[in-house]
């Protein structure tokens, strides 16, 4: 409440400011943007599988896979590394999730697993334009893909992802950051809007956390030793029992997974898939 009235404060002080100011000249309305691949249904798995109370332990492990590799994925099908990155992980979780119930894959098939993927927005001033934030006009935003499990192509399963990517991409282009994540809080009305639909499903907005920060991409040296990797843990919270960060540096990409050990005691399966998806995209057909 505190936080609510403060925020309708400052906006009432920046209208305020404005009116005094000189009224601008309106924004230019925005091009249409389809986001059909947002609102695609897809059937959530059982929040049971992956979400529920986080203990006090921790199981992590680090996979590298080689930039050079990911890129060649990229050319060959198309999208982005952070989409095959996603994609990767989609496989990997479609293993973990296959592994319940008794039956290999059932509980997976025609399933999706929501994963919140922080991004970054550029705000409508720019870098250093009134419009932009402190750190030159980047914003931090969240979207969630679903990211498709089961027995399907691993193009199949790529092309899904980037349809929705791509997607939020549009949306961020034609609509101001600060429309789409006022205030530069985690949580946009992107994410709400999908979270609204996605609640009929389960009282779980999304199953876990993917993250892709690109790094530099030479070698860093501190006091003459060079640092050879570099890689990520993402803290836990109920209900999120498993989170995926991935560091890139000097030409490696390393994917780190934390799991709750009470949950998930055994890391590797995660891991292996992660392997296992790369060399699926690689000996996928287009």
């Amino acid at each position: 409440l505190a936080t609510a009235a403060a925020d309708a404060a400052r906006a009432a002080a920046e209208l305020a400011g404005s009116l005094l100011g000189g009224a601008r000249p309106p924004a230019a309305p925005p091009e249409p943007v389809d986001v059909g691949a947002l609102l695609r249904p897809g059937l959530p798995i059982d929040a049971d599988v992956m979400n529920g109370p986080v203990g006090y332990a921790r199981r992590w492990g680090m996979v590298d896979l080689p930039l050079a590799t990911v890129k060649a994925i990229r050319a060959r099908h198309g999208g982005t590394v952070n989409d095959v990155i996603l994609a990767v992980c989609a496989h990997a979780l479609s293993s973990l999730v296959g592994s319940f119930g008794g039956s290999p894959g059932s509980p997976a098939d025609g399933r999706v697993v929501r994963a919140m993927v922080p991004v970054s927005l550029r705000s409508a001033g720019g870098a250093g334009g009134s419009g932009g934030s402190a750190d030159g006009g980047n914003n931090i935003g969240a979207m969630v893909v679903e990211l498709p499990l089961g027995d399907l192509p691993a193009a199949a399963r790529l092309e899904r992802i980037r349809e929705q990517t791509e997607a939020f991409k549009r949306l961020k282009e034609a609509v101001p950051a600060p429309e789409i994540n006022p205030g530069g809080e985690l949580m946009s009305p992107l994410t709400l809007m999908l979270g609204t639909r996605l609640a009929a499903y389960s009282p779980t907005v999304v199953n876990t956390v993917i993250t892709n920060v690109p790094g530099p991409q030479t070698p860093l040296y501190l006091s003459g030793r060079r640092l050879h990797r570099l890689g990520a843990c993402i803290a836990l919270w109920t209900p999120l029992r498993i989170a995926v960060s991935v560091l890139s540096y000097d030409g490696m990409a390393t994917v780190g997974v934390v799991t709750d050990a009470a949950s998930f005691p055994d890391v590797e399966p995660l891991l292996a898939g992660i392997r296992s998806g790369v060399r699926d995209l690689e000996d996928g057909s287009d």
